[in-house]
């Protein structure tokens, strides 16, 4: 009986050693293993330390990449599809083309229906040789945050971070966008 009770409690012992591990491990692991993550319906992949989050959005998708609870930092994607990238870079350089003056965006770009309009201190950049726009500016009253769009394919890429107002922005929110890359479009 005693025998038992001593492999009854050993058993349990390892049970309980196991799933513990295995929790901390799925805590732990998501915010140190980093995957790659391919969506070719919208022409990238992408490599992140966490599953990614998809939801319908109009005019295509958007992907939450990352999001800590314990530091309220947060990196979002939509993508835009259907938009026309000569359009999109036209708009684009009017807008924040001018290296003198602050741009002020009242409107969205012409011939389109985005409904993600970048902030009005963006900047055009270069990012894997295309342009792209650029921003840093209040996310909401209690988060600072970033803006970076560009368009490829006929889809536009609108990356959108926050974390606390006054904090550095993570470093895990340019490690996710610098590991970003367009796919060769679906046939």
């Amino acid at each position: 009986m005693r025998t038992l009770k001593f492999a009854f409690l050993t058993k349990l012992f390892v049970i309980m050693t196991v799933l513990l591990a295995a929790f901390a491990l799925g805590r732990d692991g998501a915010s140190s293993r980093w995957n790659e993550y391919s969506f070719p319906d919208d022409n990238f992949a992408i490599r992140s330390p966490q599953q990614p989050k998809q939801w319908k959005v109009i005019n295509g998708l958007a992907y939450g990449f990352y999001f800590d609870q314990e530091t309220r930092a947060v990196l979002n994607l939509l993508v835009e599809r259907g938009q026309s990238c000569s359009d999109w870079l036209g708009w684009a350089q009017r807008t924040f083309g001018h290296s003198e003056e602050t741009s002020t965006l009242k409107n969205k770009y012409s011939n389109s229906r985005s409904i993600y309009p970048v902030s009005s201190n963006g900047k055009l950049i270069k990012v894997n040789g295309n342009t792209a726009v650029e921003s840093s500016t209040p996310r909401n009253a209690m988060q600072s945050g970033y803006q970076l769009s560009e368009c490829s394919g006929e889809r536009v890429y609108h990356f959108e971070a926050g974390w606390p107002k006054d904090g550095e922005k993570p470093a895990v929110v340019d490690q996710i966008i610098q590991s970003f890359r367009i796919l060769e479009p679906k046939r």
